[in-house]
């Protein structure tokens, strides 16, 4: 999993260096890839120890709330509010 970051890492370092946009494409559907695995984690945790993952979701849950929110913008931008003029 470091190494994923890493790369990562290193490549929106790359692309902000060279300014393609690329990562700014991909980088939305990497975040609900790692949203899903979040919420698979939580489930196996919770049925091995119900009271841990409860507290994990209690705490972390203004932060998960905030990820999926920018990452549904990101994958979805045409349901934003409109800008003001």
């Amino acid at each position: 999993m470091a190494r994923i970051l890493l790369v990562l890492g290193l490549a929106t370092f790359a692309d902000g260096l060279g300014d393609t946009g690329l990562l700014r494409q991909i980088l939305p559907f990497v975040g609900a890839l790692g949203a899903c695995l979040l919420i698979g984690i939580l489930f196996i945790t919770s049925v091995r120890s119900a009271r841990r993952a409860l507290l994990y979701s209690a705490l972390w849950l203004p932060f998960i709330v905030t990820g999926l929110s920018r990452l549904y913008l990101d994958i979805a931008p045409g349901h934003a509010a409109p800008r003001q003029r």
